[in-house]
């Protein structure tokens, strides 16, 4: 009987998906530092003699917005827009907290202009260009209108020209918050450009890494990787495949006779037509030299393959009606070749090596009997 799992206070709180915690966390965050923020202001402007009612409905009011957000961000109802993180409106909530408090402080008015630029702050490595200019415009709308009702309806307590101080250091928090922000909006475009770059380098790079460089078919150790996980797909999934050992007849006397120029060519040619031939969910890559391999995959339902898998003889038909140019052809037509295959079914439990080599086992049999077929076991 297992014991029951112990309540976890974290993850009530932020949940168990990490990008999602990540998120949930921020808005904790914001929660917690406008509510402490609020709380200071509520302290300068009791000092002011403002009635405790309106100073605790005015902090309630503040905590109570960045509440909603976290609500929001919790819930996963964010997660349908732009911005799962909500950042934008976090900012214009506190910022909204901010100007509000602006006429509350009264002679102490001044120290929010440092609350003004921790709410421009909050987003600056966080936000586009686009979103931290809207907040920007709104901010400074709000301080002048704040400024503006501090000056001329409620409190009155300070001259225009200690408001014009106060708004110029406003302003150019807000201005600085914003140069700072598109500055890391450049950093942050630039940065994800690169990581594309980079990315696509190394996808290069892996296809590369993957690819036999004359044929451009998969190379020995990737056709390794990918019998690797046809096992697993078998032993799982039971998945069932076959592996075909493919060599050209007679390759030594078509590279003495034509030099090894026509006898590129032919692998290349081979290569064209061998992939043409089999089905898109075969797998056709150079195993070494003149020997390549597929990786036949058959129906999971089928226990037992088909005795000839089509993709075989169309292989064949298409190997056979080959002509490779050479100047020193003596057939003008060009050179013709053909292939012997081996090919053998996956045993239940057999391993990479065994199954190789008991196709390799057919391929020699096949070039023992006269090559140009295909030997099965």
């Amino acid at each position: 009987m297992t014991s029951p799992t112990p309540f976890d206070f974290k993850t009530l709180w932020l949940g168990r998906d990490p990008v999602h915690r990540i998120r949930n966390g921020q808005a904790l965050i914001s929660v917690g530092a406008v509510g402490l923020a609020a709380l200071v202001a509520l302290s300068g402007a009791r000092l002011q003699g403002h009635a405790w009612p309106l100073l605790w409905g005015w902090w309630l009011a503040s905590v109570a917005g960045m509440l909603v957000v976290y609500a929001f961000v919790r819930s996963g109802w964010s997660r349908r827009l732009d911005d799962p993180s909500m950042t934008e409106f976090q900012m214009l909530v506190a910022m909204s907290s901010v100007v509000t408090s602006y006429p509350l402080l009264g002679d102490l008015r001044a120290m929010s202009m440092g609350a003004v630029v921790l709410c421009m702050a909050f987003g600056t490595a966080q936000i586009g260009r686009a979103a931290m200019l809207r907040i920007a415009l709104v901010s400074v709308l709000l301080l002048f209108s704040a400024v503006g009702f501090s000056y001329w309806v409620w409190p009155r307590v300070g001259t225009a020209d200690q408001e014009r101080v106060i708004l110029c250091a406003g302003l150019v928090g807000i201005g600085g918050s914003v140069a700072m922000s598109l500055r890391a909006s450049g950093m942050r475009v630039r940065l994800k450009l690169q990581r594309a770059q980079l990315q696509e380098a190394l996808a290069r790079i892996e296809d590369l890494a993957a690819r036999d460089a004359l044929t451009g078919l998969f190379n020995r150790r990737h056709a390794n990787a990918l019998l690797k996980e046809a096992i697993n797909a078998d032993d799982r999934l039971g998945h069932r495949f076959s592996v075909a050992m493919i060599d050209l007849d007679h390759f030594k006397r078509i590279n003495d006779q034509h030099g090894h120029g026509v006898g590129d060519a032919v692998l290349r040619a081979f290569s064209e037509a061998a992939g043409a031939a089999i089905r898109t969910s075969d797998v056709l890559a150079r195993w070494g030299g003149e020997e390549f391999l597929i990786l036949l995959r058959h129906p999971s339902q089928r226990q037992v393959p088909e005795p000839l898998p089509q993709p075989l003889a169309r292989l064949q038909e298409a190997v056979n009606a080959l002509r490779v140019p050479a100047a020193t052809a003596v057939d003008s037509a060009g050179v013709a070749f053909t292939c012997s295959i081996g090919l053998a079914h996956r045993a239940k439990g057999e391993s990479i090596s065994s199954l190789i080599e008991r196709a390799d086992a057919a391929l020699y049999r096949a070039k023992a009997e006269g090559r140009n077929r295909v030997v099965e076991v």
